[in-house]
């Protein structure tokens, strides 16, 4: 069991860099997490895949 489960967090900037770290985390500790990308579609998809793949939860949200 995770320290955040039945949590939900809200990431800005989630697909690259720190933000994806930290939507990993969040994930990894049990959080459901919803983050936004500006322009990196197929990297923020990426960071979706890994988080399902891994039995977290994450969506993104484009506000480009």
């Amino acid at each position: 069991m995770g320290t955040l489960d039945g949590k939900g967090a809200l990431v800005t900037g989630g697909s690259r860099g720190i933000g994806r770290a930290i939507v990993k985390r969040l994930a990894e500790d049990g959080a459901s997490v919803l983050f936004s990308y500006l322009s990196h579609e197929a990297a923020a998809q990426s960071v979706v895949t890994e988080v399902t793949g891994a039995g977290g939860r994450a969506h993104a949200l484009t506000l480009g």
